[in-house]
């Protein structure tokens, strides 16, 4: 397919609060109800930590000293500067403290060693998923015949009439193909976000697009394949992670995450593919107009056009772009925020 957590220390909090603002840390699941002089509460990337210094004191790393309580499962750390006093509280929990606004995680010497080994399987999973891109994994796609365009009555005229599709067998790139994939292939990486080897390509124009796949043995998927793949095989869902609704859990759109993300980093849908609604928009073969001429059987489109059809919106695209039915049409010779997903 070419388709913070930093928890406030007590000195950032007493700035925060000296500027007229209230933090309140909150959580739930906890089990510890008490704190123990010595103990040490960090973030993951050790920038933020807190030290038990006695029973009712504690310290940031900056060595900035507060009075805290122990309420229950909450901490109140009270803060006094230039005759200002304001509470904050934290939740205990199993893995440390835990602050309400940002999920913040202040780790206790347990905790962080969970979110350590955690965090290394997280990566050494994206290193695998990115080695399966790059060697242009792919997913076997069994034909059929399905409803394509607006079936759930919300989308844009582009959309309609619904029609009947019938589809032949075809394989689709289990991932976006990824800058190390299309440096390894075109000799160049155009993308706009750099130095992420496993994130999508993009920068490609449509011309480009066609030529990687031609270099790597493929071609463009047709638009009609490409909405049969992201509706699991033609089924009534409105989105490509599957389902009839979107999140940041399931998708990078709307600015979830800020730019692009790994190919992968959501879970696929039914078929095994990844990333059918948002990450990078893809680029398909066909020329872009409306469906009134549109085949049963194998459809590929007008013969000509001005643009070419995008599909599958982007990581700042709202979710109304990222259905699975929802289609565009650009110059192909433009050069944005646009990716390819292979077929056979």
């Amino acid at each position: 397919m070419i388709g913070k957590l930093g928890a406030v220390s007590l000195y950032q909090a007493l700035m925060v609060f000296l500027a007229g603002a209230v933090i309140v840390f909150n959580a739930c699941e906890s089990e510890a109800k008490s704190l123990k002089s010595g103990e040490v509460y960090q973030t993951l990337d050790g920038k933020d930590s807190l030290r038990v210094v006695s029973k009712d004191e504690m310290e940031d790393k900056d060595g900035f000293v507060a009075r805290y309580t122990v309420e229950g499962d909450k901490v109140r750390v009270v803060v006094t500067r230039l005759g200002m006093t304001k509470a904050h509280y934290y939740t205990i929990t199993r893995d440390g403290l835990v602050e309400d606004k940002s999920g913040g995680i202040l780790y206790s010497e347990a905790g962080l060693a969970k979110a350590k080994e955690a965090k290394a399987k997280q990566k050494a999973a994206a290193r695998a998923r990115g080695e399966e891109a790059r060697k242009g994994a792919m997913v076997s796609i069994k034909g059929g015949c399905f409803e394509m365009g607006d079936t759930f009555g919300d989308g844009g005229a582009d959309e309609k009439p619904v029609h009947r599709v019938c589809l032949d067998d075809f394989r689709m790139d289990k991932y976006e193909v990824t800058q190390a994939a299309y440096q390894a292939a075109m000799g160049n990486n155009p993308s706009g976000h750099e130095n992420c080897p496993n994130c999508p390509v993009e920068e490609v124009n449509w011309a480009e697009a066609k030529s990687y796949c031609g270099k790597v043995g493929k071609r463009l998927p047709t638009e009609a394949e490409w909405e049969y793949a992201a509706r699991e095989g033609g089924k009534q869902v409105k989105y490509g992670p599957g389902g009839n609704e979107v999140n940041c859990s399931t998708a990078n759109f709307n600015d979830c995450v800020g730019k692009t993300a790994p190919v992968g980093s959501h879970a696929p849908n039914a078929l095994g593919l990844h990333d059918m609604a948002g990450n990078v928009w893809e680029w398909t073969a066909d020329w872009y107009d409306d469906y009134k001429n549109s085949p049963e059987r194998n459809p590929k489109g007008p013969s000509s056009g001005t643009a070419r059809v995008l599909r599958g919106g982007s990581w700042l695209k709202d979710a109304v772009i990222t259905r699975a039915s929802s289609r565009d049409g650009i110059d192909p010779g433009r050069h944005l925020r646009l990716s390819l997903l292979p077929v056979i």
